[in-house]
């Protein structure tokens, strides 16, 4: 009995999550690639949201107190942090596609930009400190753009000498940071082991 209400549980959570895909996708096909370069270009990060702090905490007071009856109504079936905050972007933000583009940037820690770079996220996050930033996504669009300095270099030559004792195949010489990155972050052994671990996890506990 329980095992079988177990199922349909999770049936009902995968239908939610479907659906939720299929909307998300629907509202980004309504774009055109102008526009989605566009709202992908917005700064999610350095930005005022109403009912949200500037370290990303839900201002419970200030909800209780301003926010509509609405609002206060679909927060109040969203108890997860998580649910909240991206219940809150779509509020501000006023789309779907924004709201999933700014949560996950906002979510985003030192553990994944590390990946990028063979670094631990302690490592990661003092290495974006010596540039004065603070936020991981704001890291990572300063590891990314096409904007060269000395310190910048020397992050990515550090980078290619331990691929090359990794034994990792490098890329041609007109390949960009952005290329090197994700060449790095594909054959990183620590990504590949939490990722592995993640989805053994998860698959334990569809049974």
């Amino acid at each position: 009995m329980k095992s079988s209400l177990q199922r349909t549980s999770f049936f009902i959570l995968l239908l939610a999550l479907l659906c939720s895909l299929q909307s998300r996708a629907q509202q980004i096909s309504d774009f055109t690639k102008a526009q989605r370069d566009s709202i992908a270009a917005m700064d999610f990060i350095n930005r005022d949201y109403q009912f949200i702090s500037d370290d990303f905490k839900l201002l419970r007071e200030e909800i209780d107190c301003d926010a509509s009856q609405q609002l206060k109504n679909k927060l109040s079936h969203r108890i997860a942090y998580k649910d909240s905050l991206f219940e809150l972007l779509r509020y501000n933000l006023g789309g779907e596609y924004q709201a999933y583009l700014a949560f996950h940037r906002i979510l985003k820690k030192w553990e994944n930009i590390g990946f990028y770079l063979w670094m631990d996220s302690e490592s990661t996050k003092t290495l974006a400190c010596k540039f004065d930033i603070e936020h991981p996504h704001l890291f990572y669009e300063f590891l990314a753009s096409e904007e060269s300095s000395a310190d910048k270099r020397k992050i990515f030559n550090r980078l290619k000498n331990k691929l090359k004792e990794a034994d990792v195949e490098s890329l041609e010489p007109s390949a960009s940071y952005r290329d090197w990155m994700y060449h790095a972050f594909e054959h990183n052994p620590a990504r590949v082991y939490v990722q592995k671990n993640y989805l053994k996890k998860n698959s334990r506990h569809k049974h």
